[in-house]
């Protein structure tokens, strides 16, 4: 009932007052002073106040608190994304610091397994060389031995030759062959 009333009000000082709509030219003077006006300045007042309240709350106010909701929303939408994507950023580090690690210890592998063959390799090549000087010189031994044997041979068929020759010439004695030979052979196992 009391709206009704303030809304009959309203109506009333809106349409049927000369004093809502205009002040009187009867006073000289400033009309914010006179007391004459002052129903029509509140009115006004009152309007311009209600007008730019509804257009604040009802247009204004809604914008802005949308404008700044959906910048919050931007925002921690943001922030959300960075955060995933330094997460991302440091797994990726991780897994690039495990791939190197996996790859230092892979390389150091490899590196390990070629120095024992090849050292392996090596030990094989030398025993192989070791065995085939050995066999050469074996081989050359026995060569020599038989070179030796062959000379000693010649040497002493030759000096047996030479001393039968030689005493013959020089002493005009014939010494027999194998008596000369048993004394050569004897001087060269002395020798030995």
């Amino acid at each position: 009932m009391l709206k009704k009333f303030k809304l009959t009000f309203l109506f009333y000082i809106l349409f049927h007052s000369n004093i809502t709509f205009a002040a009187s030219k009867s006073n000289e003077g400033m009309p914010q002073l006179d007391v004459s006006t002052y129903p029509s300045l509140i009115f006004w007042l009152i309007l311009t106040f209600g007008f730019t309240y509804i257009v604040l709350k009802y247009y204004v106010t809604p914008k802005m608190s949308e404008i700044l909701n959906h910048r919050k929303e931007k925002i921690d939408n943001d922030l959300f994304e960075a955060k995933k994507a330094r997460e991302t950023a440091e797994k990726n580090k991780d897994n690039q610091d495990k791939s190197i690690s996996d790859a230092k210890e892979k390389a150091m592998k490899i590196v390990k397994k070629t120095l024992e063959k090849s050292k392996a390799e090596l030990l094989n090549a030398e025993k192989m060389a070791k065995d085939k000087l050995s066999k050469k010189l074996a081989m050359a031994e026995k060569n020599i031995l038989e070179a030796k044997n062959e000379s000693l041979k010649v040497i002493n068929k030759v000096s047996s030759e030479i001393a039968i020759l030689i005493s013959d010439k020089v002493s005009g004695i014939k010494i027999s062959k194998d008596l000369i030979i048993k004394s050569i052979n004897e001087e060269i196992k002395n020798l030995k």
